[in-house]
């Protein structure tokens, strides 16, 4: 019978342990306080209302073209750059580039003799090392 009572006796307090020790070691926080530093998230978006004028130059034989990007909409977040880049025919001849966080830029492809009168500039924003998607204005000559 003693052997009986022992057991239930364990049983009883080990029961009680589980139980008890949670609430012991419980803890709460009772001086909220709010964050130092605010977080959030950037969505790059492709460049919109771009305002680009493209110019001709050159003759018959020979093209060329100055273009001229005076702003647009989209992407205004600090430390955000735009890479712009003119191209020499449908290909990937890069005729000029230029990487900055301005919205105003003028790139030149020079006269060529016998030169594709195809001339394609394109605007992708860049947040440190993520990518947006990239804007596309091609020019006839």
């Amino acid at each position: 019978m003693v052997d009986h009572v022992r057991r239930a006796v364990v049983v009883v307090l080990t029961a009680l342990a589980f139980i008890v020790a949670p609430q012991v070691a419980s803890a709460t926080f009772s001086d909220p306080e709010s964050p130092a530093l605010a977080v959030s998230t950037a969505s790059l978006t492709e460049p919109a209302n771009v305002a680009v004028t493209g110019s001709c130059g050159g003759g018959v034989l020979s093209r060329g073209i100055t273009v001229s990007v005076n702003g647009f909409a989209g992407n205004d977040y600090a430390g955000a750059t735009f890479a712009y880049t003119l191209y020499r025919g449908t290909g990937s001849s890069v005729a000029d580039t230029e990487t900055t966080s301005s919205r105003t830029v003028t790139l030149t492809a020079p006269n060529q003799f016998l030169g594709s009168g195809t001339f394609r500039v394109t605007i992708q924003p860049r947040l440190a090392s993520w990518t947006g998607p990239t804007f596309t204005r091609t020019f006839t000559c």
